[in-house]
């Protein structure tokens, strides 16, 4: 199996039903071609930003990972500001990037730039992917950018290297990584919680993922806690709940509806 028809497979077999991007000449327009062959649908933008942002969206109302892609240099340049989007509102993005391929990289000057010093600061991981690691990198990328704090992961595609045949194990649905819970750290919350007299949680974007949400609302009920979710946290629990104290708007200072709620 080529390259790009087990990145497509990793997108379809993990829920991935469009994407989004523009394409150039040579790996995202594979991508692109692989991706309608195998139903996914491809939406063209008309500008790299414009694309990353409606993928991280998607992937955020799907729970899941946003995909899009973009031309090398002037076009990465550009997914800049999805890349800084999704990692200001935590949203779940992986980018992938053209590249020169490896024997060409050293010897063009034209629209040459690194991706990986470009997006340094953004991302949570950047990658390159070749035949060898396919599976890998991945798999990775699906992890790194749902885990924790949902964020942009960004991987470049050398041109040479989307056609070529994966030496590496088939791509299937990422696997579940279990959570290691520190029960020294975990005590420590409890006990913050036993001794406060009038706690508050606050519900952020991150509980809709993984089973955060399904548990909220018994751990409010649990121990008559009062909620404030955010913008992006509304909807986990029920704001007919009794127990729901309004929206934060991020304004913690005298006089603001959080400030004067708490």
């Amino acid at each position: 199996m080529k390259v790009v028809e087990e990145i497509v497979k990793w997108m379809r077999n993990n829920g991935v039903k469009r994407f989004f991007g523009i394409p150039g000449g040579g790996s995202s327009l594979e991508l692109i071609n692989e991706a309608e062959r195998q139903g996914i649908r491809f939406f063209l933008a008309s500008h790299e930003g414009s694309a990353g942002i409606m993928a991280a969206v998607t992937g955020d109302l799907e729970k899941n990972v946003g995909v899009a892609c973009s031309i090398m240099g002037p076009g990465a340049l550009n997914a800049a500001f999805a890349i800084g989007h999704s990692k200001l509102e935590n949203l779940p993005l992986v980018l992938f990037t053209e590249r020169f391929s490896e024997s060409s990289i050293n010897k063009i000057s034209s629209q040459r730039l690194s991706h990986q010093a470009l997006f340094s600061d953004l991302v949570k991981w950047h990658a390159t992917i070749y035949e060898h690691n396919v599976h890998e990198i991945l798999e990775s990328a699906y992890h790194k950018a749902l885990e924790c704090r949902p964020g942009p992961v960004h991987i470049d595609i050398p041109n040479d290297i989307i056609l070529k045949e994966s030496n590496c194990r088939s791509v299937g649905r990422a696997t579940e990584k279990p959570q290691k819970v520190d029960l020294k750290e975990l005590d420590a919350f409890v006990k913050k919680i036993e001794n406060s007299k009038r706690p508050v949680l606050l519900i952020g974007a991150g509980a809709k993922y993984r089973d955060i949400s399904l548990i909220t609302e018994e751990f409010i009920n649990k121990i008559n806690i009062p909620f404030l979710p955010t913008f992006r946290g509304r909807g986990i629990v029920t704001e007919e709940h009794p127990l729901f104290g309004g929206v934060v708007f991020g304004l913690d200072q005298e006089g603001s509806f959080e400030n004067t709620i708490i």
